[in-house]
């Protein structure tokens, strides 16, 4: 019997284990997700600041696109 309940403990305490390191997992892979999005919200907006053509420029570009 001792040794029943010994591995029965031992097994607890893994399930326990696994548990703790599953949420640790998830949150890593949720931060990770977190930082993803923020590091492509910041590219959106640093691309939305860069100079934009004008004029004959605008109008080279747009017969590109056209053809």
């Amino acid at each position: 019997m001792k040794g029943y309940l010994r591995r029965r403990q031992e097994n607890e305490v893994l399930a326990r284990r696994i548990v703790m390191l599953n949420e640790e997992v998830d949150r890593g892979i949720e931060t990770w997700k977190k930082k993803q999005e923020e590091d492509k919200m910041k590219e959106e907006h640093r691309k939305s600041l860069l100079l934009k053509p004008k004029g004959k420029a605008l109008m080279k570009k747009k017969s590109q696109t056209e053809t």
